[in-house]
């Protein structure tokens, strides 16, 4: 509900109404920006127990039948919860824009509507324009699109959270990315009800190298015991023979 206040002219600051913590008053919140009917201002103001407040002011001129100000009105909003609600939001918007991982969002019909820059540039995509031209089907590799159809989907939207591993498809290149897939559903806090689809992965591409370099070891190692005319023998740290 918003507060309204009156209060005549009073360069002295005796009005007896809340001030601003720099020693401003209600009518300087007008006089500040002279020539204007009505000021809109977001100003602090200190209340009786010190608290400061955040207030969202709309203050007018009061003037007698010569055109005189006489004193100012001012309706006033606490706009302090939603201020700090809104500085909230903006930190997670911010962990989003900053983080490493592709951070995604889609509507219900799996239309995508944002792409984090991290992963706009795993799959290259150069803006969010470009993002908002695409569908959810359009980053997976043709083995993952059915997977995703038969799986993945109807899991999200039915328990809520897909998990897997597969593959992304890069736009300009068509390369193949690995990726640890996080497919969730999101909901509105108040009614419970489906908002969106959201998406958190992983490029797994050096972990998938990492793991070929071994296996590739591995089986030359184990070409090179077999085709060896000597005898061999694998003992372990307790030396037992292992092979």
């Amino acid at each position: 509900t918003p507060a309204i206040f009156l209060a005549e002219t009073s360069p002295s600051g005796t009005d007896g109404m809340p001030r601003h913590p720099s020693g401003w008053d209600l009518p300087h919140v007008a006089e500040s920006s002279p020539g204007e009917a009505r000021v809109e201002r977001e100003i602090n103001l200190v209340r009786g127990d010190g608290e400061i407040r955040r207030f969202s002011l709309s203050v007018s001129s009061i003037c007698d039948g010569r055109g005189k100000s006489i004193g100012h009105v001012a309706v006033g909003r606490d706009v302090t919860e939603l201020r700090e609600s809104e500085a909230e939001l903006n930190k997670f918007a911010s962990l989003v824009e900053y983080s490493g991982d592709f951070i995604s969002m889609a509507d219900l019909d799996s239309r995508v509507t944002y792409v984090n820059p991290a992963g706009r540039r795993l799959v290259g995509l150069a803006d969010l324009n470009e993002v908002r031209r695409t569908g959810i089907l359009d980053y997976l590799d043709d083995r993952t699109k059915e997977i995703a159809r038969n799986e993945a989907f109807p899991s999200a939207l039915n328990t809520g959270q897909w998990v897997g591993k597969r593959m992304l498809r890069h736009f300009r290149t068509g390369e193949s990315i690995p990726v640890e897939i996080n497919l969730f559903l999101v909901r509105d806090r108040t009614t419970n009800g489906p908002v969106c689809l959201a998406t958190i992965l992983r490029d797994v591409t050096e972990n998938h190298r990492t793991n070929a370099r071994i296996l590739e070891s591995k089986a030359r190692l184990r070409a090179i015991l077999e085709s060896s005319l000597d005898a061999l023998i694998t003992i372990d740290h307790e030396g037992m023979v292992v092979e």
